[in-house]
């Protein structure tokens, strides 16, 4: 273990807490299960150690536990509803991959034939139901339903009302596709039936304006730019909020919903310095931040651990041109400690670690910023 920690590890701070742990692994993504209390980080096929492959690791210390060769370069990793398996995509491979996390062994495969996978939802209710979008070349063509493997015959493959990402309903009744690849955002609303997916002839412009990822909060969809919609109403859409992460930060930021901290938090980069932000996740109004410690040109996915433990990967200008994983650590905690997986920290916790960013007052933007009161 030792000999692990001298090759791979290195500390930023090593004295006092915050503390920052370098984990020179070029992540594609990282994702927390709080039902293993691992983290899983697909690697990139560049890294030196681990080209292509899905690993387990220590989310306290970032000891390598497990390691799994995958079949490709790997850019997508969804937990199944039970946290049992893992699906992985690939980034030109035509093929999802399905993971048995116990046994960290791959106990099946879904063949996309002539197309790659761009992105890919899973029905909460079947876990060998998977809702996918194929395309070439990082352009969508069509999205499709797979059950246990084969493709079903209902699909949608308008080319002017195509997504590139998707989100499904909590009641698994409903997906909401977004064409984050080009300037219209375009979001549309897709019916699941029995035999495959149909359109629900409901599209709206410039519904998340954010390149990118996009993700659900319950039946609220959220976008690495920082607007929240309700697509799933049975009216139009309200725009429910645009938070002003763009006011704080030069770079590309991964993003998620805490539960533990009851805040949409995004890990972002300015002016080379990394930053991990709060809002909250009611009133969308800007809470603060943690210092990242290291110089990066930007942060491109972020994981929460437990109150006090956070997972990024971020860009490292010192590493060749790749990404490295960043253990941030708020305060000391023993590893064995439980984590609090529901429930919101107390204002104490934000007044007494968060700093606050500096707003650009030059910044624009389309949108109408709503700031609502909030601790």
């Amino acid at each position: 273990m030792k000999k692990t920690l001298i090759v791979f590890f290195f500390f930023i701070i090593s004295v006092s807490y915050p503390q920052t742990l370098k984990v020179n692994i070029d992540a594609a993504c990282v994702s927390f299960s709080k039902h293993h209390n691992k983290a899983f980080v697909a690697v990139r096929k560049q890294d030196n150690n681990y080209p292509n492959s899905l690993l387990q690791l220590d989310p306290y210390s970032g000891v390598v536990e497990k390691n799994l060769p995958l079949n490709g370069n790997p850019i997508r990793i969804r937990f199944t509803p039970d946290y049992a398996h893992m699906y992985v995509s690939y980034d030109t491979l035509s093929q999802i991959d399905k993971i048995d996390l116990t046994d960290f062994q791959i106990t099946g495969t879904i063949q996309t034939g002539e197309f790659s996978v761009l992105d890919f939802a899973i029905l909460p209710s079947d876990e060998n139901t998977l809702f996918v979008i194929l395309g070439h070349d990082g352009s969508p063509d069509k999205t499709v339903m797979f059950k246990d493997g084969v493709i079903q015959p209902k699909q949608i493959d308008d080319y002017y009302m195509s997504a590139s990402y998707l989100c499904i309903k909590n009641d698994g009744t409903r997906l909401y596709g977004h064409n984050g690849n080009n300037t219209g955002f375009q979001g549309y609303l897709i019916e699941i039936v029995e035999d495959g997916i149909v359109h629900d002839d409901i599209g709206w412009e410039y519904m998340i304006s954010s390149f990118g990822e996009i993700k659900n909060l319950n039946d609220l969809i959220f976008g690495r730019g920082g607007v929240v919609v309700d697509p799933f109403t049975d009216s139009i859409p309200l725009r429910v909020a645009q938070m002003p992460l763009y006011k704080l930060t030069d770079g590309r930021t991964g993003f998620d919903y805490s539960v533990i901290h009851g805040c949409y938090i995004f890990g972002h980069e300015t002016n080379y310095k990394g930053y991990i932000s709060f809002f909250h996740g009611q009133y969308y109004n800007y809470l603060g931040s943690l210092q990242v410690e290291g110089t990066m040109d930007n942060i491109s996915d972020v994981d929460v651990v437990d109150e006090n433990h956070f997972i990024l990967v971020a860009f490292d200008t010192h590493n060749d041109s790749k990404n490295s994983l960043l253990f941030y650590s708020v305060e000391e905690k023993k590893k064995s400690e439980k984590n609090k997986i529901d429930g919101h920290v107390s204002k104490e916790w934000f007044e007494n670690n968060l700093i606050k960013l500096p707003v650009k007052k030059d910044s624009t933007s389309p949108w109408q910023l709503n700031v609502l009161p909030g601790f």
